[in-house]
């Protein structure tokens, strides 16, 4: 698509833009959410399509959310793992959040589910248990299982707590920086000029082993070994990586992820069906409403 865009006062060209149209409210909150996330990163590192407008115009009585970006001709995709490594590297090292915290200045949107990151915090854990627990409440709404209530409040209030408070104790620190919030194999590119891309944002400033959860899922490519070896070799793993807890490593290793970037966010990519077998095969509890999992993760030994 062609469009006589203005980039300079007195100056008109033609500009290739790609636009996206999404209907209803959900749709002004994820244009304008991406429009955001964009511009932050455009701003700290390039590597995205320039955004140049978001709005909103109602059509037949429906409200609908817009946005213009820069058109990008892409050739392959996903990126290469190195080429992939050096872009998503570059941003988390070159991002400041504006606040020195954990959180965005608006709500952004993971496809067309809002996150629960529209705050400031000092707290990794706090926002990442926040976005988490809107994520498992809208999960909640579609499934069909009695035990999800039960085995998602243990991971939330227990598991989460147990991998991500120690990245911010003991004198340790970890930066808030820019995340994709959604680098998978769709969203990442190389362009016809032979440019490494990625682009439909879900921003927010946050740990930066976030961005590399989708590298687990294997039904991408990404999650090739290939991919967070490289980006080991730019950023390394944060501290202080799991405690070798035979609780942990017996009962969630198969479930949790947590090998490959040490003690993250990432690790939290729960199957959480799969967990509730694995609880109950270990330890001969049923699988049923009166399963007793509670009561493996009760009192200060986890």
């Amino acid at each position: 698509m062609e469009e006589r865009t203005k980039v300079w006062p007195g100056i008109l060209t033609y500009a290739q833009i790609f636009s996206k149209i999404i209907p209803g409210k959900i749709g002004t909150l994820t244009c304008r959410g991406e429009f955001e996330g964009l511009k932050a990163i455009h701003l700290a590192c390039g590597h995205v399509p320039e955004p140049y407008r978001w709005g909103t115009f109602t059509d037949r009585g429906t409200e609908n959310g817009f946005l213009i970006v820069e058109f990008l001709r892409i050739m392959k995709q996903p990126a290469d793992p190195d080429s992939l490594a050096t872009i998503l590297a570059d941003l988390h090292r070159k991002s400041r959040s504006p606040t020195g915290k954990f959180g965005f200045h608006i709500s952004t949107c993971h496809t067309l589910n809002i996150q629960a990151i529209n705050f400031w915090t000092d707290s990794w854990c706090e926002l990442f248990s926040s976005h988490f627990s809107h994520i498992l409440s809208l999960a909640e709404t579609g499934l069909q299982w009695p035990n999800f209530d039960q085995i998602s409040q243990l991971v939330l209030h227990k598991v989460v707590p147990r991998l991500l408070l120690p990245l911010q104790s003991d004198g340790r620190t970890i930066k808030p920086v820019l995340v994709h919030g959604d680098c998978w194999d769709g969203n990442t590119a190389i362009t016809a000029d032979g440019r490494a891309v990625f682009y439909d944002v879900a921003a927010f400033y946050g740990h930066n082993e976030y961005d590399l959860g989708d590298w687990r899922a294997p039904r991408h490519a990404v999650s090739n070994e290939a991919y967070v070896n490289a980006y080991k070799k730019k950023i390394p793993p944060s501290e202080p990586g799991l405690t070798p807890d035979p609780l942990t490593v017996e009962v969630l290793a198969d479930a949790i992820f947590s090998g490959r970037l040490g003690q993250s966010e990432f690790a939290l990519l729960v199957n959480l069906e799969y967990l509730q077998c694995s609880f109950c095969s270990r330890f001969n509890t049923e699988g049923n409403a009166s399963c007793s999992i509670p009561n493996i993760f009760s009192g200060n030994d986890y």
